[in-house]
């Protein structure tokens, strides 16, 4: 669709003009997607979580962008109940844990 209006503006008025309609269509088009909702009622939660034993399967309806990642972030974090902290910490507690048998398992085998 904004290749179109793009081409249509090239071609009825000039390339610079029509260029310059180009990204201003773009960059509305963007936001136009981004403020309405895919197929659900604007009190839904646009993130949901299903749950598997070990693995948690998050669904989003609607694209993530640079304007939209600290909601969509904020909401992953909600949905998931944790915090980015927590997760940082967690991969170095598991990262610290990993090493710990790995010396072990050297220290038995000499």
């Amino acid at each position: 669709m904004v290749w179109v209006v793009t081409w249509l503006s090239v071609v009825v008025l000039n390339v610079d003009l029509g260029l310059a309609i180009g990204v201003v269509f773009s960059m509305m088009t963007v936001i136009y997607r981004t403020q309405r909702c895919n197929h659900c009622q604007v009190q839904e939660l646009r993130l949901s979580c299903y749950e598997v034993p070990g693995v948690k399967i998050l669904t989003y309806n609607g694209p993530i962008y640079y304007g939209n990642r600290s909601f969509f972030r904020e909401k992953m974090s909600r949905v998931l109940g944790l915090t980015p902290e927590e997760i940082r910490s967690r991969e170095k507690a598991r990262k610290a844990l990993e090493k710990r048998e790995r010396e072990a398992s050297v220290s038995t085998v000499v």
